[in-house]
């Protein structure tokens, strides 16, 4: 059996047959990834703020409050995912503690005899 060449525009085994499809969400991956690689590389340039506050809560006394906000901002934001998967928690406790009181209550020796019946 002789092998075939490489063709760009012809989808792989199992994949939708539009031509190029495959090709272009590879390519779409990749840029994604290249763009957070750059993302990342460019995360130590910003670590300078934390320095910026603490020398305007120490020169100037008039801007104190600012680093106040800062560190209320921080905690803001810190405790955000918590408050929001505590927030969804509860919800989904509450559906389904509803979902359960609305459906009809079965006694258990009914669902044995049922069980047993069809089998």
């Amino acid at each position: 059996m002789a092998e075939r060449a490489f063709d760009p525009n012809e989808a792989p085994s199992g994949a939708s047959k539009e031509p190029g499809r495959w090709f272009r969400r590879i390519l779409r991956s990749a840029a994604w990834l290249l763009l957070l690689i750059g993302l990342l590389l460019v995360t130590d340039v910003a670590m300078a703020c934390p320095n910026c506050k603490d020398s305007l809560a120490q020169n100037d006394p008039a801007r104190s409050g600012l680093s106040r906000g800062f560190y209320w901002s921080i905690l803001l934001m810190l405790s955000t995912p918590f408050v929001v998967t505590a927030g969804l928690g509860t919800y989904f406790y509450l559906l389904v503690r509803k979902a359960r009181r609305a459906a009809p209550q079965v006694p258990s020796w009914q669902i044995h005899e049922r069980l047993s019946s069809a089998g």
